[in-house]
């Protein structure tokens, strides 16, 4: 069983942000089909063309994914397909009905046990970084198109088998910092935040996954505001595994991830000999 950690990366107008709104992190809620129990998704939401959405129209956007995913019986696969078809419908009937044009870029990540599914729907693109080495996951098919302009959401999905240690890296849009081949260096959460910051110009969104070795826990990490001191250490935090949320969700509502200080884990470095790992895998669905 592996626990899952989350930073958020949000740069706007030259600062550093705490708050990354088309950011969603949810742990299985109690009300939601058995063969979604245990799941942990996260989801990152950008308009890549269009008018910008109000936070409501994000939020509405954000219950509609949490929602049909948690609800729909099947794979993992077939669950994410119908929330991206969701969100699509959803944000086609609004731009129709109010004239618009917004396109959505989406990425999703679900890990389950120790196995880590990707989606990736328009130009939003995701990185493996495992053992000194950077894999890019994106929608080749889509021809760099969001949703909320067809009626039909096509992801690419790509499925790999986790030991722990390893990071991914979710983006809106393609990032320079990672379409070159990977250095030899440590992957932890500080290098690769540090590195993306240091190299992403203008505005950024991303988001930062790292996969340690514990009991199911989903962690949302703060990151620091520009200018402020560095955090102190956290309080002991009771540890709520994913599968028994505190909370009975009414209407859905999915159990907020606890949220740690950007210094509390303490990162599972990989070195650059060790083995290789397991190649992702495109997956379709039958």
């Amino acid at each position: 069983m592996l626990d899952l950690f989350l930073l958020p990366i949000h740069v706007a107008s030259g600062e550093d942000q705490t708050e990354l709104p088309g950011l969603l992190s949810t742990a299985a809620p109690r009300r939601c089909d058995r063969t979604r129990a245990g799941d942990r998704l996260v989801a990152l939401f950008q308009v890549c063309a269009g008018p910008a959405l109000t936070p409501a129209g994000m939020e509405m956007l954000h219950s509609k994914l949490a929602d049909t995913f948690y609800r729909t019986r099947g794979t993992v696969t077939s669950a994410l397909r119908a929330a991206a078809e969701q969100v699509n419908l959803t944000l086609l009937e609004q731009n129709r009905a109010q004239g618009t044009a917004s396109e959505i870029s989406l990425g999703m990540a679900v890990l389950r046990g120790d196995s880590l599914l990707v989606a990736i729907c328009g130009p939003a693109r995701a990185w493996l970084l495992a053992r000194a080495e950077i894999q890019e996951i994106a929608d080749s098919e889509s021809g760099g198109r969001g949703l909320g302009i067809s009626r039909k959401a096509s992801p690419r999905f790509v499925q790999t088998a986790l030991k722990g240690g390893e990071l991914l890296l979710l983006s809106p849009t393609h990032l320079p910092a990672f379409s070159q081949s990977a250095p030899a260096e440590r992957f932890t959460l500080e290098n690769i935040r540090r590195r993306v910051m240091t190299q992403a110009s203008g505005d950024l969104q991303a988001a930062l996954l790292q996969f340690q070795p514990g009991s199911g826990l989903l962690r949302r990490l703060r990151p620091r505001a520009a200018g402020s001191a560095a955090p102190s250490e956290p309080r002991e935090q009771p540890q709520i595994p994913v599968e028994t949320p505190a909370a009975v969700p009414t209407p859905f509502s999915a159990p907020a991830p606890m949220e740690t200080p950007f210094s509390a884990p303490a990162p599972v470095e990989i070195p650059f000999n060790a083995p290789p790992p397991a190649q992702p895998v495109p997956v379709s669905e039958p």
